[in-house]
């Protein structure tokens, strides 16, 4: 089965629905998920960098609970970083001139033989040769 490990700008893609190609494309991956072709995972500061996402995106509080709450109820498993996976995201943000986040993200989906699903498209370019990553 085909593991995704998706970031928050999948995430927020998704929920905000401003960009309908994009948002497309990731709910055809969540659809594929609910029908048991893949598995998808989120890494714990996830949850966070949506709740931020949406603060900045969204002028409306009201809506951007909503919009957390739909999110928190999506079937993604949380994977946690280990503490030499957080070395290695930091040593590997230095080599791509990165954030850490990002960093992590790539470091997790190598650790889970998973594709890193990224919106990110500096960064996708930044990451792209070194491999289980896809710009959603």
């Amino acid at each position: 089965m085909k593991i995704y490990l998706l970031d928050a700008s999948v995430m927020l893609i998704s929920l905000l629905e401003k960009d309908t190609k994009r948002a497309g494309k990731a709910k055809e991956i969540f659809r594929g998920s609910e029908k048991g072709h893949f598995k998808l995972c989120v890494l714990p500061l996830t949850i966070f960098e949506v709740a931020n996402g949406l603060r900045f995106s969204l002028k409306d509080q009201t809506l951007a609970e909503q919009i957390l709450g739909k999110f928190q109820q999506l079937p993604l498993e949380v994977i946690p970083l280990t503490t030499s996976a957080v070395t290695e995201a930091l040593r590997l943000s230095y080599s791509l001139k990165a954030t850490v986040y990002d960093a992590s993200y790539h470091v997790a989906a190598k650790m889970l033989e998973a594709t890193f699903l990224t919106g990110d498209s500096q960064y996708f370019a930044a990451a792209k040769s070194l491999g289980n990553i896809e710009l959603l």
